[in-house]
């Protein structure tokens, strides 16, 4: 899986934050994103997972 993370209000790539995937409240892997706020996790099964992006001076957001 590849993403960006986006500052919402300013739509400026996100550097540093902490991406956590999760997959039926284990933990699966913990990535971060680069100085564009991309991020890659490799190797996921199929299946449903909550994906988790903190970051300093941000809220907490959950997808599934």
């Amino acid at each position: 899986m590849t993403s960006q993370v986006i500052n919402t209000e300013t739509k400026q790539p996100t550097q540093g934050a902490t991406v956590t995937v999760l997959n039926d409240q284990k933990l699966v892997v913990v990535g971060f994103t680069d100085a564009k706020g991309n991020f890659t996790i490799n190797e996921l099964h199929p299946g449903i997972y909550n994906i988790s992006v903190t970051a300093d001076g941000f809220t907490l957001e959950t997808h599934r």
